[in-house]
């Protein structure tokens, strides 16, 4: 019940402020993003991290840049998704989601579906959201069961590649329209960049050191 009143909730928020003012949400959007690298990079070294995971993040790091790269010709932006495209927009949700210290924003963007995903939602589009409520079932099921088996026998590497990926798709956030220069404009973006990085490196300070002491007791 809470996720679904808060995407019903939040898809409205951030489809207007998308609408309206875009080139602030997406630097809002970009702040909140990096703020989770400082804590994310501590998960990755959590257990028997040593240089040889290094490469892995630069592998990843490489292959999502040249995913993500390209991803205008592969992914271009859905506007009127067909069923089996909303299928995966369900299933998109259901790992970003699910996999560690991936936005879900960031990767629907790159995959062109973060506007239809936002969208459908503000607006009730039953015939996108029934589909992709399939997907996001099934998603959640398969790839929790996956990463379950991957963090129990591979955690370091596992998180070396997300680690990596998650690197690689931050630029993402931003689109040719998010030019910086000398004018208030680009102040309020840089301010916005700011205070998300603050706003998500804090809370995730105290969820983290919320986990640790209930862990301890």
């Amino acid at each position: 019940m809470g996720f679904g009143v808060g995407i019903l909730l939040f898809s409205k928020v951030v489809n207007f402020f998308l609408d309206h003012f875009e080139i602030y949400t997406r630097f809002l959007f970009l702040g909140l993003v990096v703020g989770t690298l400082p804590l994310f990079y501590k998960e990755v070294k959590k257990k028997g991290f040593d240089n040889k995971y290094y490469i892995a993040i630069i592998l990843s790091f490489i292959a999502g840049l040249a995913l993500f790269f390209f991803n205008s010709n592969l992914f271009p932006v859905i506007t009127n998704p067909n069923t089996i495209q909303s299928v995966f927009l369900g299933f998109a949700v259901a790992a970003s989601t699910i996999v560690p210290g991936i936005d879900s924003a960031v990767i629907l963007s790159a995959l062109g579906l973060y506007e239809v995903y936002v969208s459908s939602i503000a607006n009730l589009n039953i015939s996108i959201l029934i589909p992709a409520g399939l997907g996001l079932g099934f998603g959640a099921l398969l790839i929790s069961y996956i990463m379950n088996i991957l963090l129990k026998k591979y955690y370091t590497l596992t998180f070396s590649i997300i680690f990596g990926l998650f690197i690689s798709i931050i630029p993402s956030v931003l689109n040719e329209s998010c030019v910086l220069g000398f004018n208030i404009q680009s102040f309020i973006c840089i301010v916005l960049v700011i205070v998300g990085f603050l706003a998500s490196y804090f809370l995730g300070k105290i969820k983290k050191d919320d986990k640790v002491e209930k862990e301890q007791e």
